[in-house]
């Protein structure tokens, strides 16, 4: 792949060119060859890096971000268990408006605060200690498949023979960035997705950690979507 390819693909990548070398590598390491592979492997990171411009999880989310994206933890209920609706603040009186969840007494507490967002929302998951310990910021999401956890972390670090506490920064290079997405798909099997032309499979699998009977329920499908026409038609 040469950079007009990876720019082509990824049409806001700014950084293309810092990370060209280390995607072919990393293809190259893990035996992403075939173009299909390729068409489906390069939209997964640039939806998850946002185009290669942040290795690492954005979790500045307002309180009516975490009520709509978590609302089983951030959203406020009435007194039946429904999730409570209001009017975004920013819509248009005469446009037709998508009704929100209201954020709960915690999402106003996180605001914006993506340190204890982080500690909150994976406290004891994955092998995450509780929400004092810290851990949900140190394994955040990083990488170009956003490995989270400790687990993912510790899993990751074990491959490539990288100290535990070390991982997090490495996985925010281009060179670890890469190499970690890589070794990600080639460990979960992704390729078989790929070879059956499932694309949704490829999401499913990264995104929510399974296969799922849904079409396009992986976060950000639209957006993956869009980058896997791009890549088909310059790679196919």
């Amino acid at each position: 792949m040469n950079v007009q390819q990876l720019q082509v693909i990824m049409p806001a990548a700014k950084r293309a060119l810092l990370f060209l070398e280390p995607l072919n590598a990393a293809m190259q390491e893990f035996g992403i060859l075939a173009p299909l592979h390729r068409a489906m492997f390069i939209p997964q990171i640039a939806v998850e890096t946002n185009q290669l411009a942040r290795l690492d999880e954005n979790l500045n989310y307002s309180a009516d971000g975490l009520a709509n994206t978590w609302p089983s933890r951030y959203a406020q209920k009435d007194g039946a268990g429904n999730y409570v609706k209001v009017t975004p603040a920013a819509a248009v009186s005469d446009l037709p408006t998508r009704l929100r969840n209201a954020p709960n007494d915690l999402a106003k507490c996180l605001d914006r605060n993506a340190v204890a967002i982080a500690n909150n929302v994976y406290a004891n998951r994955g092998g995450n200690g509780d929400e004092a310990s810290g851990d949900g910021w140190m394994f955040r999401g990083a990488g170009g498949f956003m490995c989270t956890f400790h687990d993912g972390h510790a899993q990751c670090a074990a491959y490539f023979g990288i100290p535990l506490h070390q991982v997090g920064d490495w996985l925010r290079t281009p060179e670890g960035a890469m190499r970690s997405a890589g070794w990600y798909w080639s460990v979960n099997g992704m390729a078989k997705f790929a070879d059956a032309g499932d694309f949704d499979g490829v999401c499913d699998v990264l995104n929510i950690g399974r296969k799922t009977q849904k079409v396009g329920d992986a976060i950000g499908y639209a957006a993956r979507l869009t980058h896997f026409n791009l890549a088909r038609k310059e790679l196919l």
